[in-house]
């Protein structure tokens, strides 16, 4: 379970992206308003059994709330798996212009 705080422009229009690829397990990473806990988006992240995956890309769209204030939310969601394995790369928040 990771968190990482960021101040964005309020009312502002952003894409959040990423390539990832996982290991055995159930991943879910969401992009919150910090000052609700409300998710603002959440990239779909193919749940996978495999031993490996290939690298994935995706991206969705969020506005940023009155405060500026959010949070990108990384969580193991399995349970019953011990060893999931999550590799992120190239991710970003970027205002559409």
């Amino acid at each position: 379970f990771m968190r990482y705080n960021l101040k964005v422009e309020s009312g502002k229009t952003y894409k959040f992206s990423l390539w990832y690829k996982t290991k055995r397990g159930k991943i879910s990473i969401t992009v919150r308003n910090t000052e609700t806990n409300k998710n603002l988006c959440a990239p779909s992240i193919v749940d996978t059994v495999e031993e490996d995956l290939e690298w994935q890309y995706v991206q969705t769209d969020f506005v940023a709330p009155d405060s500026g204030l959010i949070q990108v939310v990384i969580m193991n969601n399995s349970t019953t798996i011990n060893n999931t394995k999550l590799y992120i790369d190239d991710m970003s928040i970027t205002e559409f212009r």
